[in-house]
């Protein structure tokens, strides 16, 4: 990974470079092939360079484009084949150029159009913005701050609070869900253990103005999406296209290629997946190097049989080393919560840190692993829904089968986790926290820690009691537990059965509860954005049903409502003399919101805005607008008296300024 790093001044103070050099000089471990930076005024890029992919290789970011666009990106670009013909780009160029000719090819549309593992910004100095953009999984960090004066972003946090202006001080919340759940909160994604510091979260897109930054998902499962075909080989093999070429992305690489093979299915078939691509002269990358930590001999975790039959269809050896001597709880735990930039302590870190170790000494710089496949791939949440169907005797055949397929240890667990799943999925949420008292009481599971204090535990167990879930439609208890490991948010009805005849009317009520909180326009509007996205959904998927027509009536309403938001916000600014924000509130206005139904009043107090700003050509271009397209309007006297006034004031300085020069 290569690290990224930025500061925009907002406040207009020329950019120290000396600052922006100690930012990026945290990150040295990870630019292994050298570092640059560029600076524009207040604002400054730096990147730590790692080269990954062929295309990579030689080049120095940050990246400049067309009227100053600056780039900085840490990643790769998966569909960059689908990208380059249509911005008639050369296959040779590094991906950043490819995500630097997207951006300007669509400003507003740059996060939609990418697929891959990266985390970029780019500053746009015609637009004065600054964007940030993370992939759809969350693979590469990102994180920022903003005050009044600076905003700043980086791949780790160690290098934001190297800047004189950002403090170092504890996130109280963020801390707790660490040090209790070791996990950010399912409904807090961007919360850190640092104040004012937050992460960008997955599929996510940031966009900051001098004004404000606003971040928005651009991306999330379409769980109404669903493909349908003839037999399970028809799926198997669908399935195996989409697993080959997740393996042929990921494994384009200028270096060799490292695959962690436990001896487990997941690992296994991505190293034979991506020797199989090596034999098929489909492969993009030097080498492939498998590294392995079997077990102690003749133990539960012993997998050398299954490493020896992988050995033998990839025709390549792989490196084993003994995982005993390097696992402990508190070994190297200085070094994991240096580099995790969390309280977090794992006993296996002596093994992450040895493959990554082996890794690098054979050269490679991608390192492939099975984990979370698991979770994503199979969950034993489906005897859950046996159970549920009253076929207990196959749920007894089932878990028998576990101990053969894996192992003693794990068959123990997965039967343990389903008497718990159970409780989660089919207890009344009423008993939800009786149980779990008694659980902790009587069983001593989950007993307080003296080490923390009461406080710290209310704040951290404030939501224990409540189920972790993301809806009750779910046609299985199976798929709901893979939808709750594969994302944060919670789902709805609709989302979940989108075909459902009642459909319509849940989404149509889903927008009403959001227009019930929709506040004045002189507040916050995130609920009637929320509303306005509940309408459009019904206005999209069912246009002709009876909900359609008050769907759409309600959209015009809402952004009515966040347009008159952005012309109080505007007022505010134009009242504080802050010339330049309250004419960008006003002429985005009027680009966001095309169907505003007081443009005249807009009109005039933009044009107002510009001529007390000394730009009296461009504020009579707006005055004559109200002229001319609202000759009716109290806006149209009052922008003739407006212009007539000016005419005045212009003629009085110019006389003015005559009579100085026939004086001189």
């Amino acid at each position: 990974m290569s690290g990224i790093v930025g500061i925009w001044n907002i406040d207009g103070r020329p950019l120290d470079p000396v600052v922006l050099s100690s930012m990026s000089a945290s990150l040295r471990h990870r630019g292994s092939d050298g570092a640059g930076q560029r600076i524009q005024g207040p604002v400054g890029f730096a990147c730590q360079q790692r080269w990954i992919t062929a295309e990579d290789v030689g080049e120095r970011q940050p990246l400049v484009g067309r009227g100053g666009v600056l780039l900085t990106m840490d990643g790769r670009l998966d569909n960059r084949e689908e990208l380059l013909p249509a911005l008639g780009l050369a296959r040779s160029v590094s991906d950043a150029t490819v995500v630097l000719a997207a951006y300007e090819a669509w400003p507003d549309g740059l996060a939609e159009r990418l697929n891959g593992d990266f985390a970029l910004a780019a500053f746009d100095p015609w637009r004065q913005r600054l964007i940030l953009v993370r992939d759809s999984i969350g693979i590469r960090p990102l994180y920022y701050f903003r005050s009044d004066r600076v905003l700043a972003f980086a791949s780790e946090i160690k290098a934001l609070l190297t800047h004189p202006d950002i403090p170092a001080r504890p996130d109280d919340e963020g801390i707790a869900d660490y040090m209790l759940t070791c996990a950010r909160p399912l409904d807090r994604q961007e919360v850190t253990c640092f104040a004012g510091i937050l992460a960008l979260p997955p599929a996510h897109v940031a966009v900051s103005t001098p004004t404000r930054t606003i971040a928005r998902r651009y991306w999330d499962f379409d769980v109404g999406r669903s493909i349908r075909l003839r037999s399970s080989d028809e799926y198997a093999e669908a399935f195996r296209e989409r697993f080959a070429e997740a393996v042929r992305r990921r494994t384009r690489s200028a270096y060799p290629v490292a695959v962690a093979v436990s001896g487990g299915l997941d690992s296994s078939s991505i190293f034979c997946q991506a020797g199989r691509l090596r034999r098929s002269g489909a492969a993009n990358h030097p080498a492939l190097i498998g590294i392995s930590h079997p077990g102690a001999a003749g133990s539960d975790a012993d997998e050398s049989a299954y490493l020896a039959d992988v050995e033998r269809e990839c025709g390549v050896e792989i490196q084993r080393f003994a995982l005993e001597p390097l696992i402990g709880f508190m070994q190297g735990a200085d070094e994991q919560i240096r580099a995790s930039e969390a309280p977090l302590v794992e006993y296996m870190w002596g093994r992450s840190r040895e493959l990554h170790r082996r890794a690098a000494t054979a050269g490679a710089r991608m390192l492939l692993t099975g984990d979370w496949g698991d979770q994503v791939l199979f969950s034993s949440t489906y005897l859950v829904d046996l159970f549920r169907r009253f076929r207990w005797q196959e749920i007894r055949r089932h878990t028998r089968e576990f101990f053969r397929w894996v192992g003693p240890a794990e068959a123990r667990v997965l039967r343990r986790r389903f008497v718990l799943d159970l409780a989660r999925h089919d207890l009344p949420r009423q008993l939800v926290a009786p149980v779990k008292w008694v659980r902790r009481r009587l069983l001593g599971v989950e007993r307080p820690k003296p080490w923390f204090s009461r406080a710290f535990l209310r704040r951290g167990l404030r939501f224990a009691d409540r189920p972790a879930t993301i809806g009750e439609g779910f046609h299985s208890a199976q798929a709901g537990s893979i939808y709750l490991e594969a994302r944060s948010k919670y789902l709805d009805f609709v989302t979940l059965y989108g075909d459902h005849p009642k459909a319509p009317y849940a989404q149509f009520q889903a927008g009403m509860c959001s227009v019930k909180q929709i506040y004045s326009a002189s507040r916050d509007q995130a609920q009637t954005q929320i509303a306005i996205d509940d309408f459009k959904e019904i206005d999209k998927r069912w246009p002709k049903s009876p909900y359609a027509r008050a769907a759409r009536q309600f959209i015009g309403k809402g952004q009515d409502g966040l347009a008159e938001h952005e012309f109080i916000v505007g007022s505010f600014y134009l009242k504080k003399k802050a010339y330049q924000a309250a004419t960008e509130r006003f002429t985005g206005l009027l680009e966001k919101y095309p169907l505003y139904g007081q443009k005249d009043k807009v009109y005039y107090w933009l044009g107002r805005t510009l001529i007390d700003a000394r730009s009296p050509d461009e504020g009579r271009v707006w005055l004559d607008q109200v002229l001319n397209q609202y000759p009716r309007s109290k806006y149209a006297k009052m922008s003739k008296d407006l212009l007539a006034e000016a005419a005045k004031k212009e003629a009085a300085a110019a006389a003015k300024a005559a009579k100085r020069k026939a004086a001189s």
